[in-house]
C-alpha cells in the first residue's frame, strides 16, 4: 500500500466562461490534482458561492454543494468536477468565483492551491405582450382588451412601460393597475419570467360607422433582445345596432264614413347605435283620401325628421340612440260600409348595412271600425 506523505502538492484549476447574462447559469470545470508522489491525506475543496450567484449543482462528491470531502487523492491523480450556479437577474459587473483545496498536511506549493474564474455580466430581457380583442365592436356599446405581458428573461427587466399606440375609432374608459390613468402605462421593473394581465374597458360613440384599431406595445430600458414580440393589435370595423320600434297610436277606435280621421306612428331607437336613413313606410288604404302627414322630432339633438308630406308615407329619419320621432297621419274616410274594418300597417326598416336585433318590434297595425248603425247609437238605441 501506499503511504500518506507529510508533504503534499495539491492542486486545483477552474474554467468558467468570460461572459454571462444575469439571470442565465454558469458552469465552472474544476479540475482538482494531487501532484505528488504520495497519497494525499482527506482534501477538502471549496468554491464559495459570490455575490450575485446561487449554487443549483455540481457533480459527485460535491452535490450537495462546498465545500466538500474530496477524500484521498492518490499520488499523481485528479478529480474532475462540474458545479453549476444561477446569476441573479438584478445582478452586473464582474462576478469572480474562487476554488481552493486543502488538506490536513502542509502544502509545499501554496500558490496552486486557488483558482479564480471572473465572469462580464450583460442584461438582456425578451419583453412581450398579447392581446385578446372582443368578439366584436358595437358603435354606441363599450368594449374589452385582455392585455397580457410578460418578462421572459433572463434579465431583469428595467423601465417597462405599456402603450397603446395608433388608438383609431375608441375612447379609454377605465383599466386595471397599474393603467388605471390611460396609456402610456408605467409598469416598473419585471423579474425575469414575471407575467401580468390587464383588463382595459374602451367605448365608441353611437354615431361611429368605421374601424375601430389599436396597437399595446411594451418597451424596456434594458436591452431586448427581440423586438417581433413587443406589440400586438387589432383592427375590426364597428358594428351598427340599433332596436327600432314602431308603435301605432290611433285616436280613433271608430269612425263613420266621411270623418277625418288621425293616428300616429312613434318610432324610437332603444340603441345602442344611431340609426341613420332608417326608411319609414305606411300605405294608406284606399277607403282614407286626402292623407297627409307630419314629423315631429322629441328632442331636435336627438333625431331629424323629413319635411310634411302627403299621401303615403315613404320618408327617410335618422334618430341618434335613445331619441324618436313621431308621424302623425290624417285622412278622410270615403266609400266605407258600416262594420268595415280599416287596416293599415306602418314599418320602419334598417338602412342597409345596419342590424336590428329585434325585427319584431319594427312594424305595427291599426285598426278602425266604421260605426255600425251611426244613427242609432246617435239616439242611444
Amino acid at each position: 500500500s501506499t503511504s500518506v506523505g507529510a508533504f503534499v502538492d495539491l492542486s486545483v484549476q477552474m474554467q468558467g466562461p468570460d461572459a454571462a447574462l444575469a439571470g442565465e447559469e454558469i458552469t465552472y470545470q474544476i479540475t482538482a490534482a494531487n501532484l505528488s508522489a504520495v497519497d494525499s491525506p482527506a482534501a477538502t475543496l471549496n468554491l464559495p458561492t459570490a455575490a450575485g450567484l446561487s449554487f443549483v449543482s455540481a457533480d459527485a462528491p460535491c452535490a450537495g454543494g462546498f465545500p466538500c470531502d474530496l477524500g484521498v487523492l492518490l499520488a499523481s491523480s485528479d478529480i474532475s468536477i462540474n458545479a453549476v450556479f444561477a446569476v441573479a437577474d438584478d445582478a452586473s459587473g464582474t462576478i469572480t468565483s474562487t476554488a481552493d483545496i486543502s488538506s490536513s498536511v502542509t502544502d509545499p506549493v501554496p500558490a496552486n492551491n486557488t483558482s479564480s474564474v471572473s465572469t462580464n455580466l450583460s442584461s438582456e430581457a425578451d419583453l412581450l405582450v398579447q392581446i385578446t380583442p372582443p368578439a366584436e365592436v358595437v358603435a354606441g356599446a363599450s368594449f374589452d382588451v385582455m392585455v397580457f405581458y410578460q418578462n421572459a428573461g433572463p434579465s431583469l427587466a428595467q423601465g417597462v412601460q405599456l402603450s397603446n399606440l395608433g388608438l383609431s375609432g375608441a375612447t379609454f374608459v377605465t383599466a386595471d393597475a397599474p393603467c388605471a390613468s390611460g396609456f402610456p402605462c408605467v409598469l416598473g421593473d419585471l423579474s425575469s419570467g414575471a407575467s401580468a394581465t390587464v383588463m382595459v374597458t374602451y367605448s365608441v360613440s353611437s354615431d361611429y360607422t368605421g374601424d375601430v384599431a389599436m396597437n399595446f406595445n411594451i418597451t424596456v430600458n434594458t436591452t431586448d433582445p427581440d423586438l417581433n414580440n413587443n406589440s400586438d393589435g387589432f383592427s375590426q370595423a364597428a358594428i351598427v345596432r340599433h332596436d327600432l320600434v314602431l308603435e301605432k297610436r290611433s285616436f280613433t277606435a271608430h269612425v263613420e264614413d266621411g270623418d277625418l280621421t288621425s293616428y300616429s306612428i312613434v318610432i324610437s331607437n332603444q340603441g345602442p347605435s344611431d340609426a341613420v336613413d332608417a326608411q319609414v313606410l305606411d300605405v294608406i288604404p284606399a277607403s282614407l283620401t286626402g292623407s297627409f302627414w307630419s314629423c315631429l322630432e322629441e328632442a331636435p339633438d336627438l333625431a331629424a325628421c323629413p319635411p310634411n308630406g302627403v299621401g303615403d308615407v315613404d320618408a327617410l329619419v335618422s334618430i341618434r340612440n335613445s331619441g324618436s320621432v313621431t308621424f302623425t297621419v290624417s285622412a278622410n274616410v270615403s266609400g266605407v260600409e258600416e262594420g268595415e274594418l280599416i287596416i293599415n300597417r306602418a314599418s320602419v326598416v334598417p338602412a342597409a348595412g345596419s342590424v336590428d336585433p329585434v325585427s319584431q318590434n319594427n312594424s305595427d297595425d291599426d285598426v278602425d271600425i266604421t260605426a255600425l248603425f251611426a244613427d242609432s247609437m246617435e239616439d242611444g238605441i
